[in-house]
């Protein structure tokens, strides 16, 4: 009746129906992914300013420390299953970060919970890039689901976390 879709208490996506299940739990099948592959060599992730329910509308970042002379490829799946790749998109800088790594982002539908995910390797992740890009803007967690491990490198770090998003009005 509430249109929401929730698990272990979190509200996992807002204004879901019963056409939109399938994509939550390919969502959910995703995250079980990547605590696997996240444990074998973790990344770490940190949601800024903080780790506390986003309301539409505001400013939320993701910082990721101690990865200068890597590679960088950030994406977020939505509480819906929607893929976006946030980092590299044709704009950036290519090649190794000389640093700790920052950016903003906008609370924007669809609200729930979006997985952060980051992944850092000595060398560029062009098949990983290109399947992100190829996915961006699609429901398309179950195939992150299925091909992310794959399109791994050897030495690849792997870390997500948690952005907690709402339409609601801020407490």
């Amino acid at each position: 009746a509430r249109r929401e879709a929730v698990a272990d208490g979190d509200v996992i996506a807002t204004d879901v129906g019963a056409q939109d299940i399938p994509f939550v739990v390919d969502r959910m099948a995703a995250l079980a992914m990547l605590k696997q592959v996240a444990g074998k060599s973790p990344e770490t992730v940190r949601v800024t300013p903080s780790d506390q329910v986003h309301h539409a509308g505001d400013k939320a970042g993701v910082a990721i420390s101690g990865i200068a002379g890597r590679n960088l490829v950030l994406f977020d799946i939505t509480g819906d299953g929607t893929v976006q790749m946030l980092y590299p998109i044709p704009s950036d800088p290519q090649g190794p970060l000389q640093g700790d790594f920052s950016v903003d982002l906008k609370v924007v539908p669809p609200f729930g919970t979006d997985l952060l995910v980051a992944v850092t390797s000595a060398q560029r992740m062009p098949m990983l890039e290109d399947f992100l890009n190829q996915n961006d803007r699609r429901r398309a967690a179950g195939s992150v689901a299925g091909q992310f491990e794959k399109l791994l490198p050897a030495d690849a770090r792997v870390g997500f976390s948690v952005l907690y998003t709402s339409d609601g009005a801020k407490p």
